[in-house]
């Protein structure tokens, strides 16, 4: 069988949900804003992301979620809510900013994992 991590499953899942994955260009400091060119390049408006959810993947923050409240289109910078981050991040960190919180994805797919899994089960 094959062995897909839930990172890459979560991704496909909501991709026509509305989902993207992107590095940051700057370090993450302590705080609550991550900037990144390719966000910019790709989403100018302003904002484009506000009331999303932004999944840090770092290293000193992994999985850390927290809801975009401002979006700069010009710069790609993510203004977020919540508590600052728990430490800085040197280098480009993976993040993804979707409209859904990861954990009511992961519980609607194990919801739907179980519904199924007796229909395609060998007997």
């Amino acid at each position: 069988m094959p062995n897909t991590s839930w990172e890459v499953v979560n991704r496909e899942i909501q991709r026509p949900l509305g989902f993207e994955a992107f590095s940051t260009t700057t370090n993450i400091v302590v705080g609550n804003k991550v900037v990144s060119t390719e966000l910019a390049n790709r989403w100018n408006q302003d904002d484009s992301f506000n009331g999303w959810f932004v999944i840090i993947r770092g290293t000193n923050n992994d999985e850390v979620v927290r809801r975009v409240t401002d979006y700069t289109g010009s710069t790609g910078t993510l203004t977020f809510a919540g508590d600052a981050l728990g430490g800085t991040e040197s280098g480009a960190t993976t993040c993804e900013v979707s409209r859904l919180h990861p954990d009511d994805v992961k519980r609607a797919y194990n919801r739907a994992r179980q519904d199924l899994f007796p229909r395609i089960a060998p007997h």
